[in-house]
């Protein structure tokens, strides 16, 4: 799965907004979103950390699936048999009029090292805190 991150705004407070771009070769979208940098780092922190065990399983969340929030994201890393074949999961929600809702769910197989190197380069663009976010397995 192919990953770029656009930083298109931030708060006085910390608080950004993305725009997320991921792709496979079967499917892709883009999706808006607000997060505050540490929650971001702590999952590259995790990303960098996945052993590709099965219990071993990083997730970035934002909003909400229950009725009322606007919209959800999930992007998840995980093993998916016991030979430590590895992917990316992502879901997304947006609530809103008939015309502007939409969702999704999908998952490209990445290698555990790839993980890990998706993680170490979240990190170091999030301390940056400038450019476009980029990962190419």
């Amino acid at each position: 799965m192919k990953l770029r991150i656009v930083k298109c705004w931030q708060d006085d407070d910390g608080m950004v907004e993305l725009e997320l771009h991921a792709t496979t070769p079967d499917h892709s979208t883009r999706f808006c979103f607000y997060t505050y940098p540490d929650r971001l780092l702590r999952f590259a922190h995790e990303l960098v950390d996945f052993s590709g065990a099965r219990a071993d399983r990083p997730c970035f969340e934002e909003g909400s699936q229950e009725e009322g929030s606007s919209y959800w994201i999930s992007l998840q890393a995980l093993a998916f048999n016991d030979r430590g074949h590895s992917l990316l999961r992502l879901s997304t929600m947006r609530r809103g009029e008939l015309l502007e809702q939409a969702a999704c769910s999908y998952s490209g197989e990445v290698e555990v090292a790839a993980i890990n190197r998706l993680g170490a380069t979240l990190v170091a663009w999030t301390e940056a805190g400038t450019g476009d976010f980029l990962f190419d397995p």
